[in-house]
């Protein structure tokens, strides 16, 4: 088992198996450098992170933040610096890294797909009570949602299994309402287009 995990689908940091608080910035540091791997340079991390802090300032900022972590943590390094660039540790185990790699490399979708799909949908309560820090991650799991649902509904349509394609789309139209893909799909299926709190 991994040391550290980073659960974007419920927007959680895992250590030694047992979820950790730890202050929206120092989380937001985290989510910001495992979000981009492989790497993110500092300037970017810090025009995102410290927008308003000017130069070296805002450096310190993220070096005091990156020390609180570890310590809240109780960690060791987190981060590799190689050049102006920062990459988590191979030891962090990342979910959003595992989808993307899941869909890059599966020609079809597979059981795994499934899975990732519904860990997704299901962190939605969890990633939702997390605030304005997390919606920019919150973007970028919904966009691996999309991308394991259109996989799903593809390979539901070529079986003629209609009804589990519109089952995957009506669950995306949850996420993302104006996702005229799926409203396709449907349409295809012949199945109402209904979105909740429409």
């Amino acid at each position: 088992m991994n040391f550290l995990a980073i659960r974007f689908f419920t927007g959680q940091i895992v250590a030694r198996g047992q979820p950790v608080v730890v202050p929206d910035k120092e989380a937001q540091l985290l989510f910001t450098i495992a979000a981009a791997q492989p790497a993110i340079c500092a300037d970017r991390i810090v025009e995102r992170l410290w927008p308003d802090v000017d130069g070296d300032a805002a450096h310190n900022s993220f070096h005091v933040c990156l020390y609180r972590l570890r310590r809240h943590l109780d960690a060791g390094p987190l981060v590799k610096h190689v050049g102006r660039n920062y990459i988590l540790c191979d030891e962090i185990d990342v979910d959003l890294q595992r989808v993307r790699q899941h869909l890059d490399t599966a020609l079809r979708a597979t059981n795994i797909t499934e899975h990732y799909f519904r860990q997704i949908s299901a962190g939605r309560a969890a990633r939702d009570a997390l605030g304005g820090w997390f919606d920019t991650f919150n973007a970028t799991v919904v966009e691996a949602l999309a991308a394991c649902t259109h996989r799903l509904c593809d390979d539901a349509l070529a079986e003629h299994d209609f009804r589990r394609a519109a089952g995957y789309a009506a669950e995306l139209l949850h996420e993302l309402p104006d996702d005229e893909w799926c409203v396709r799909v449907l349409a295809l299926c012949n199945t109402p287009v209904t979105v909740a709190g429409a």
